[in-house]
């Protein structure tokens, strides 16, 4: 087996019985120089953020290389909120087709298209959260169009709570109209808080 960490060999000191172990003495070594660990490939592939847990609990004896890259947690913040930015896009025009679907009729594939919306959300929310806890920004204190962050992100919460109701009480045209007409603001809102996250890990990059 053999073992890189950004392209220069690497000896675990300890146990290296699975690939979680060799992460997190990998983890160990670059936060020392405030880098964490940003990509992980194994013999060749990369390992995918939602296969991470049960490709760390892997007997690492079954692959025969395995590279680590790191980086500044600034930079991972900033590329991670980046894709955010673009789901967030994409989000909009599935909720489009999602209107469209119910406007013809459409319901069961209306519904499967909100759910994906709906998934779609929860990464980006999920994003900024991940975020501030590798920046350690308090969103009460961080100001998103005048307003703290904590504020703007309890109301895209309400918003999203609202279309949930609407939905389990099956009036399609209302949730047609909260869609169409009152979901933008929600979304302007992702938009900027998302940015303004961004602009910190760029601000502190740049530094």
């Amino acid at each position: 087996m053999e073992f890189y960490l950004d392209d220069r060999e690497m000896r675990p000191t300890g146990p290296a019985g699975t690939l979680g172990d060799v992460v997190e003495e990998a983890r160990a070594q670059v936060a020392k120089d405030d880098r964490v660990i940003i990509a992980i490939r194994c013999d060749g592939a990369d390992v995918a953020n939602d296969d991470l847990a049960a490709r760390l609990a892997e007997p690492v004896d079954r692959y025969d290389r395995v590279d680590l890259q790191s980086g500044r947690a600034e930079q991972l913040v900033s590329d991670a909120l980046g894709q955010a930015l673009q789901v967030l896009e994409d989000s909009g025009q599935l909720r489009a087709q999602v209107v469209e679907w119910l406007a013809q009729g459409e319901t069961i594939q209306a519904k499967q298209g909100l759910v994906q919306c709906f998934q779609q959300w929860t990464q980006i929310h999920q994003a900024i959260a991940q975020s501030m806890a590798f920046l350690e920004l308090d969103e009460k204190e961080l100001i998103v169009e005048g307003r703290p962050l904590e504020a703007v992100l309890g109301d895209i919460s309400g918003q999203l709570r609202q279309v949930k109701e609407v939905l389990e009480v099956g009036d399609d045209v209302l949730l047609a109209d909260l869609l169409q007409y009152e979901f933008d603001a929600a979304i302007d809102k992702w938009r900027a808080a998302v940015q303004v996250v961004m602009a910190r890990a760029q601000a502190a990059l740049s530094n």
